[in-house]
C-alpha cells in the first residue's frame, strides 16, 4: 500500500469520526465532496457505522472479557481497519480471494458462524438467508451494502470483493439438474427475507437496515 495514501487516509477517517461520531448522511456527503480520493473508504466507513450498535457507558463498565474473548474481537477490528485503508480497486483484486474464502463456508457451524458475523444470529432462519445470498439459485437480485460488508469482515476481504464474487454469478446461465437451462429470475432482498426470516420482529429489523 502507498504509504502517503494510508497516512492520509487515516487522518481523513479521523477527522471524519470526530465530526460524525454516528452515522450523519450529511456529514459523510461533505467528506465525499471534499476527499473523492477516499469516497470508497469512507463509504465502507459509513457502512460499518450503520451495522454497529454503540454500547452505554453502562453495558462498557458491566463487561468483563478474558483474553481469550477479547483477542478475536481486536483481530477481526483490525481486519476491518485493514479493508478501510484499502486502496481504490482492491475491492476487484479480492474478487478472487474472496470467492475461495465463500467456497470454504462448508457444514452447518461455518454457515452458522458466517450467518452470526453478518445477522447477528441463527435462530429465526438467517442461516437461510444467508444461504440464499451466497447460493447461485436462485439469487439475490439486490443484496443490500451492510451484508457485503458484514461478510468481508468475516472473510477477511473487501466488502467490493465479495459483492464482485457473489454478483458475477447472477449473470451466469444456469442449468438444472438434468442440463435444462433455467430461466427463472432472482430474488428481491425483501421477497429472500420474507421468505427465509420466521420472526416477524428480526424481518422488520434486517428490512430497515436495507
Amino acid at each position: 500500500m502507498n504509504r502517503n495514501h494510508s497516512e492520509g487516509l487515516d487522518q481523513v477517517l479521523a477527522s471524519y469520526t470526530e465530526a460524525s461520531e454516528d452515522f450523519d448522511a450529511r456529514v459523510l456527503h461533505d467528506y465525499i465532496q471534499r476527499y473523492p480520493q477516499f469516497a470508497d473508504a469512507l463509504n465502507r466507513y459509513a457502512q460499518v457505522q450503520l451495522s454497529s450498535v454503540r454500547a452505554t457507558s453502562e453495558e462498557i463498565a458491566g463487561t468483563d472479557l478474558s483474553d481469550e474473548e477479547l483477542l478475536p474481537m481486536q483481530s477481526k477490528l483490525l481486519q476491518r481497519l485493514q479493508l478501510l485503508r484499502s486502496p481504490i480497486g482492491a475491492g476487484q483484486e479480492d474478487g478472487t480471494e474472496a470467492a475461495k474464502k465463500l467456497a470454504a463456508i462448508k457444514g452447518a457451524k461455518a454457515t452458522e458462524a458466517a450467518s452470526i458475523a453478518v445477522f447477528g444470529g441463527i435462530g429465526c432462519g438467517q442461516d437461510d438467508l444467508f444461504l440464499l445470498v451466497t447460493e447461485p439459485l436462485p439469487g439475490i437480485s439486490d443484496v443490500p451494502d451492510w451484508v457485503y460488508s458484514g461478510l468481508g469482515g468475516h472473510l477477511g476481504v473487501s466488502s467490493a470483493g465479495v459483492r464482485a464474487s457473489i454478483t458475477s454469478r447472477l449473470g451466469a446461465q444456469r442449468f438444472s439438474a438434468s442440463n435444462k437451462p433455467i430461466n427463472a429470475a432472482p430474488l428481491t432482498w425483501k421477497e429472500a427475507v420474507e421468505q427465509s426470516i420466521t420472526d416477524e420482529a428480526t424481518k422488520q429489523a434486517i428490512l430497515r437496515r436495507s
